[in-house]
């Protein structure tokens, strides 16, 4: 009886560990569509991006388009939004991105790159690259 609870449990542990991996992986994505989204409005309704935000901070200009409360930082993972624009004016045209930090990790980061592939701007028509900010860089 003992060997077969160790089994069961050997088994069930790592799909549990797996499961919540993935629930957390998409709040963190869902998080990210909120924040995309509300980027998108705010460029639609100002012709311009908001400046570079410090990670883990919404850029000030962005909060009215956000829900009431909303944060780019978390438990599990901290947002930071960079306006790439060459000429740092904004403009349409320019390009921005959406990294998320998740630190010391690596299956949730494995998590959130496959979801965000699926997330890509063409697919739902946006503008804002995302991406994953891993201690060795961006994937």
């Amino acid at each position: 009886m003992v060997v077969l609870l160790g089994a069961l449990a050997a088994l069930a542990v790592p799909r549990t560990r797996a499961a919540v991996t993935r629930a957390r992986a998409t709040a963190i994505s869902e998080d990210m569509r909120t924040a995309r989204l509300a980027l998108i409005e705010y460029r639609l309704e100002s012709n311009a991006w908001p400046a570079t935000s410090e990670p883990g901070r919404v850029p000030p200009e962005l909060a009215p388009f956000l829900p009431d409360g909303f944060s780019f930082e978390s438990r599990f993972a901290r947002l930071a939004y960079v306006n790439l624009a060459a000429d740092g004016d904004g403009r349409w045209g320019s390009e921005v991105g959406l990294l998320v930090h998740v630190e010391d990790d690596p299956a949730l980061q494995r998590a959130l790159t496959s979801i965000l592939a699926q997330m890509s701007p063409e697919s739902e028509g946006q503008q804002v690259m995302l991406g994953v900010q891993t201690d060795g860089g961006e994937s």
